[in-house]
């Protein structure tokens, strides 16, 4: 076991865990964006920097393994000027207007890791370049304006998923995320599961049928298990207003650990929103179904139990 001391907490890991991922499982917050505990460390936007004792600069704590006798400082001015600048940097790339976003007002990881460090505005002048919209694909959508190259979805396409569908073209401000040798979307030989979707920490990756209907942190969730095969994979359900917003992999199920398919995520749901909806009981005779009072419902089922 490693020990070390983070924000003046005593903490014990086992050897290779990341700064990161102690500071996580000891409930102390560090602001990063590229990370995501299910993929591989990148270490790529560098809002989790840290100062590290004996360290000349300051270090990213999603890629640097804890050591022994390690102490580490995750708040301080230096560092939070360091994070002001990266998330500058990164609202400067491309055109990140939050009002017209779908995730905006909660959902977005950018937006709310800038009013973590209370950022009012950036003082780089922005890319006004447009950047493409790839609407070819029938449940989402790729928004390029919006991406902060963080790489998550090629990450997940990847690590995950293992289709590999998604990549990256070009070099620096100029870098693109494609699908396969740059074809749309809709035509590539992505499988659909939506998990780039699900794992994208900004609105480019876009769930067409869900962006408008509700934001995640004002809709309920409930677990639940895919009925689409005999696999049994674990979903997440989001529901507002007696309305199913989206669905997503859950990632506390040991039978698919948050990776669903497109039947999971998308397929099942238009199904369900292109059926026919019954809006008062409906009572079987001679074999078709017949609109019925509750009464005549009632009374019916009592009848069905007793008999």
């Amino acid at each position: 076991m490693i020990h070390l001391t983070i924000d003046g907490k005593q903490i014990e890991v086992t050897e290779g865990t990341t700064v990161l991922r102690a500071a996580q499982h000891n409930g102390i917050h560090i602001p990063t964006l590229c990370d995501h505990p299910h993929l591989a460390p990148y270490g790529g936007c560098r809002l989790c920097l840290v100062e590290i004792k004996g360290a000349r600069t300051l270090m990213p704590s999603c890629t640097i393994p804890a050591s022994e006798g390690m102490e580490v400082t995750t708040s301080t001015p230096k560092i939070t000027e360091a994070r002001k600048f990266v998330l500058s940097m990164i609202f400067s790339e491309r055109n990140h207007f939050c009002p017209y976003c779908q995730v905006s007002g909660g959902d977005c990881e950018l937006q709310n890791s800038a009013y973590e460090q209370d950022m009012t505005h950036w003082m780089i002048q922005p890319n006004w370049s447009t950047f493409r919209v790839d609407a070819s694909h029938p449940w989402f959508t790729h928004e390029a304006n919006r991406c902060i190259l963080c790489r998550r979805c090629v990450r997940t396409c990847n690590e995950m998923v293992g289709n590999n569908t998604l990549g990256i073209e070009m070099r620096g401000a100029s870098s693109m995320i494609i699908a396969d040798l740059n074809v749309p979307l809709g035509e590539s030989t992505c499988v659909s599961c939506g998990m780039c979707v699900q794992n994208c920490p900004t609105g480019a990756m876009m769930d067409n049928r869900s962006s408008y209907l509700g934001l995640t942190k004002e809709s309920e969730s409930v677990k639940s298990i895919c009925t689409g095969c005999s696999i049994g994979c674990g979903i997440e359900v989001f529901y507002r207003d007696n309305n199913i917003i989206k669905i997503d992999g859950d990632y506390d199920n040991a039978i698919n650990t948050g990776v669903i398919c497109k039947y999971g995520r998308w397929t099942k749901l238009h199904e369900f929103d292109e059926a026919e909806k019954f809006s008062t009981p409906m009572i079987r005779t001679n074999g078709k179904l017949e609109p019925a009072s509750w009464e005549e419902a009632l009374q019916k089922t009592a009848e069905l139990i007793k008999s």
